[in-house]
């Protein structure tokens, strides 16, 4: 919900908007799919800080860039492999 403070003439008013997004069929599906790569990570570095080995911030950086350097790969490979 957006609150909107206007003031006319020194008089305050507060306006309120509510919205809601409404993505098409393709937009949904690359915004689910881009949800499950960041669930994905995160899943990965609850483990690795549950193991034994604690990760530091710069490798997990490093394993979210090679984990999408690969997504976009099979991204590319998949979309030859549809023409």
């Amino acid at each position: 919900m957006s609150v909107v403070v206007t003031s006319l003439l020194g008089v305050d008013e507060v306006v309120r908007y509510s919205f809601r997004v409404r993505p098409g069929r393709i937009a949904e599906s690359v915004l689910l799919a881009e949800w499950h790569r960041c669930r994905f990570l995160w899943n990965e570095a609850v483990h690795q800080q549950k193991s034994e080995n604690k990760p530091t911030f710069g490798a997990l950086c490093k394993l979210a860039i090679e984990c999408w350097g690969i997504w976009l790969w099979q991204s590319a490979a998949a979309h030859v492999l549809r023409m």
